[in-house]
């Protein structure tokens, strides 16, 4: 389901929630809506969706209702979500420790720390695609890469995106290696890199 071309109206949500609800045997969904709803909490149209879902593709913003949704989904081994963290400081996007216990693949491209402390600690994640944002501060980088080292298990495959105006891309590849040391699989998505960028990756690799 994708609408991400236009706004989504209050008819059309109802409309999807109604469908989903029909779907009881369902094993991956994707639900991507436009950047502006995202912005939006309409996590609440997942709301008594049960079917057993293994992989879970969303551009909801992260609020209280699709974390109440994701603690229902045992079964979701592939997770990815494209949405801004939207719930509010009163009711923020928390999740049980034992939600997700089959999650091992996991895409959080606009992950602030709080978002990745939620889905990351504890949980035996496997592969992680994340980005760094030009506007993150440096000790930002540090802390994102000290949440990523804190699942239950090694991180093997690591996706990072960044922007060749990231500040301090350095710091990012420094902790890469001082943070995940079991690292197998290492993919850098480079958004108008320069050789300067590449450089300073290989600098530190070579150590």
């Amino acid at each position: 389901l994708e609408f991400m071309a236009n706004s989504v109206t209050s008819n059309l949500l109802r409309l999807i929630r109604h469908t989903l609800l029909s779907v009881s045997s369902l094993e991956e969904l994707n639900l991507q809506l436009s950047f502006q709803d995202s912005l939006s909490n309409l996590g609440w149209i997942l709301t008594g969706f049960t079917a057993p879902l293994d992989k879970l593709i969303t551009s909801l913003g992260c609020d209280v209702f699709l974390a109440r949704f994701l603690e229902s989904q045992p079964h979701i081994e592939t997770l990815l979500l494209g949405g801004l963290m939207t719930s509010n400081p009163a009711n923020p996007f928390t999740l049980s420790p034992y939600a997700l216990p089959r999650l091992k693949n996991l895409s959080i491209p606009h992950g602030c720390t709080l978002l990745l402390r939620a889905l990351i600690t504890g949980r035996a994640i496997q592969a992680l695609t994340i980005r760094f944002h030009s506007e993150d501060e440096e000790d930002q980088y540090a802390s994102k890469l000290s949440i990523i080292s804190s699942g239950s298990c090694p991180l093997y495959c690591l996706a990072v995106e960044m922007w060749d105006d990231t500040a301090h891309p350095e710091v990012i590849f420094q902790g890469i290696a001082t943070y995940l040391p079991n690292l197998k699989v290492l993919s850098l998505r480079g958004f108008e890199t320069s050789y300067s960028l590449v450089s300073d990756l290989f600098t530190v690799l070579s150590y």
